[in-house]
């Protein structure tokens, strides 16, 4: 069985189209649970999730982020940091445990979900 749907479509520059899509409805049929768990999207989510990197970060926290707090590491890499940072601000020099995070809204740097962060007298 087939459905006709019509899908509207902003442009960039403003203007709509409307154009017909088809979506074909489907019985769901079965499927190997222990082939898709090794080899399908679910498996792709577990690797995704063990491959997150926790790293340790000494530096200072800047006025350098856009949309969320920034730290120029010891060795000059821009972090920018999401998560309970207890109050530390602009110049304080710190030690963060954190996970990478592979997307975020900070829009620069590479961005830590903080995990612990304190204050450290090491530059």
């Amino acid at each position: 069985m087939r459905i006709l749907q019509t899908a509207t479509i902003v442009l960039a520059l403003g203007g709509l189209l409307q154009m017909p899509m088809a979506a074909a409805v489907t019985r769901p049929t079965s499927f190997n649970v222990a082939k898709l768990n090794r080899e399908g999207p679910a498996a792709n989510q577990n690797s995704s999730r063990r491959s997150v990197k926790r790293i340790v970060v000494t530096g200072k926290i800047t006025g350098e982020g856009v949309e969320c707090r920034a730290l120029r590491s010891n060795n000059g890499i821009l972090y920018t940091l999401v998560g309970n940072l207890r109050g530390l601000k602009e110049g304080d020099k710190v030690r963060v445990v954190g996970k990478v995070m592979k997307m975020s809204t900070c829009m620069q740097g590479t961005t830590l979900a903080v995990e612990s962060i304190r204050k450290s007298s090491r530059l």
